[in-house]
């Protein structure tokens, strides 16, 4: 996996890309999510899906690169409404 929490898989001749959730102290991956695309409706997937592995979202500090997919509007409204702030 990559360090930016994407990797591109090759199945089908098709381009997989994958976003995961990596929680620094334990450095397991909590949350996933695959499509063809790396779109903002992918990586909200994969927090929902690393939402779903925890007690509280709230104070919770997600760290992305600058993907035009972790900025946008779309996916910061859906951090601001779990409590979970960003850190670029």
């Amino acid at each position: 996996m990559s360090k930016r929490g994407q990797q591109i898989l090759r199945r089908d001749k098709k381009q997989w890309m994958d976003g995961h959730i990596l929680p620094l102290s334990s450095r397991k991956i909590i949350g996933y999510a695959y499509g063809t695309s790396m779109t903002a409706g992918l990586t909200i997937k994969a927090v929902e899906n690393a939402c779903l592995n925890v007690v509280s979202t709230e104070g919770i500090i997600l760290h992305s690169d600058l993907g035009s997919q972790y900025t946008g509007n779309e996916f910061e409204s859906f951090l601001a409404s779990n409590g979970i702030s960003t850190f670029f």
